[in-house]
């Protein structure tokens, strides 16, 4: 329905659920919340049926706890889950693989860009090393000592990045 009157930075879209930044950088998601992909423990009155199944949903945007400002968000359809990057450089996740619907900290290390893929995260730090980790785990060691990078995605249980030399590197 487009949301009237909310003005949008950001949108990612999930299997069951999509999540978005307003403008004013509050996270808010909508859809199913079987997982807690949604991000908030506002009740959801409203039940879907997706492949023969009843889960909670809302149609409607409910806001991501944790009263936190975000510049970007991902998610990753299948598993459920959702990250978001708050001003600072803190990535925050919740739901699905996360086990929880309350966004928790990624600890150890400030981000200026974060990608979440079915098994593993992948983050450009603000040192612009590459971390790549499984989705139950935390953040490790860089991908390299010795490389910079602008971007990294997840690829399976490694990652694949582009240098600030503009050079691919895949790992993993």
């Amino acid at each position: 329905n487009g949301f009237p009157g909310m003005l949008w930075s950001d949108i990612t879209v999930g299997r069951r659920h999509s999540c978005a930044i307003r403008s004013d950088g509050s996270a808010w998601c909508w859809g199913s919340d079987d997982s807690g992909q949604l991000g908030s423990s506002a009740p959801m009155d409203d039940l879907c049926v997706v492949d023969d199944e009843e889960f909670p949903c809302t149609d409607e945007p409910v806001l991501v706890d944790g009263g936190r400002t975000y510049t970007m968000i991902d998610t990753e359809g299948w598993n459920h889950h959702t990250c978001a990057l708050a001003t600072g450089g803190t990535a925050w996740c919740w739901g699905g693989a996360f086990r929880t619907g309350t966004p928790s900290a990624v600890p150890g290390v400030q981000f200026t860009s974060i990608e979440v893929g079915p098994f593993s995260l992948c983050g450009v730090g603000t040192d612009g090393r590459g971390y790549c980790w499984s989705w139950v785990g935390t953040p490790g060691a860089p991908v390299s000592t010795t490389l910079t990078f602008r971007h990294v995605e997840p690829v399976g249980d490694g990652g694949c990045g582009i240098t600030t030399s503009n050079v691919i590197y895949c790992w993993g």
